[in-house]
């Protein structure tokens, strides 16, 4: 007999993002995601985290309290399958192609009502869109590169395990401070954690936890959603970390999925669904 449970709230997150070096700015955390399936002492957490942020080269770190086991890639099809089956709100998405679609319509129409209502302006409005393009070919591969750094090895956190999972490179990290974890981050180059973060990470430092850092290069920057990431690991109980995200700041909304023998629930989070299957 299972549990599952949906619980949902504006709250702090699993986790927290890093940018790179160049960028100053706590990338934001718009929206989370996730499932937690606990049976006999093993856990497996299946988390997708938006992010908003100007950089393109990220680190996602992850305070687990076990070496994971498994780590893998996993759809996205799970967990929106699960949000919309089991939230009672409809939400709608909209397309990440609106804006160029908007974009090429008004082109179009610019370059139709030139045609037919100013022929002699045609000349001039063909060398103001190559001009354009020009200029977008120059300065996007520049933006693309800027902040990416080579990465290179730090012995102030010992690399436990590491895994190539679909768009991400983890390292699961062993520290014995939060400098630690600092000088690592700093060597392959992203920024250290901010100042918030300091007193959680040595928190779970404390409690022998380690941290899944999961390096991220996009090819866009601003706000989009990687593909979810599957953790496998032993613990006596269920556990969904809150404590290293408040340090980027700003309001996450979760949907945390729970899937065990038995009821779940947080103060932070309020329950949405619960029923048990045979």
């Amino acid at each position: 007999m299972l549990t599952v449970c949906l619980a949902a709230r504006v709250a702090l997150a699993d986790g927290c993002y890093i940018p790179a070096q160049a960028v100053r700015k706590v990338p934001a955390i718009p929206a989370q995601r996730a499932v937690v399936v606990w049976k006999d002492g093993v856990e497996t957490l299946v988390v997708a985290s938006a992010l908003d942020s100007e950089a393109q080269q990220l680190g996602w770190i992850i305070p687990l309290p076990g070496v994971p086991e498994e780590m893998a890639r996993e759809t996205p099809g799970a967990l929106k399958t699960l949000s919309f089956c089991l939230q009672p709100r409809i939400t709608h998405e909209l397309s990440p192609g609106l804006g160029l679609a908007i974009f090429a319509v008004f082109i179009g129409n610019l370059v139709l009502g030139v045609i037919l209502f100013k022929r002699h302006a045609f000349l001039g409005l063909l060398c103001w869109l190559a001009s354009l393009a020009v200029a977008a070919a120059i300065i996007m591969p520049a933006l693309r590169t800027a902040g990416s750094s080579s990465a290179t090895g730090s012995n102030a956190a010992l690399v436990e395990k590491t895994a190539k999972v679909g768009a991400y490179d983890i390292k699961v990290l062993r520290a014995k401070a939060a400098k630690d974890l600092d000088e690592w981050l700093a060597a392959n180059g992203l920024a250290v954690l901010p100042a918030a973060g300091r007193q959680p990470v040595a928190d779970y430092i404390g409690n022998g936890w380690v941290f899944a850092a999961i390096r991220l290069t996009r090819a866009n920057a601003g706000e989009n959603t990687p593909h979810p990431v599957r953790l496998m690991f032993k613990t006596p109980a269920p556990v969904y970390p809150m404590k290293l995200t408040a340090a980027g700041g700003g309001r996450t909304r979760v949907e945390l999925f729970v899937i065990a023998n038995q009821r779940a629930s947080a103060e932070l989070l309020r329950e949405e669904f619960c029923d048990r299957f045979i």
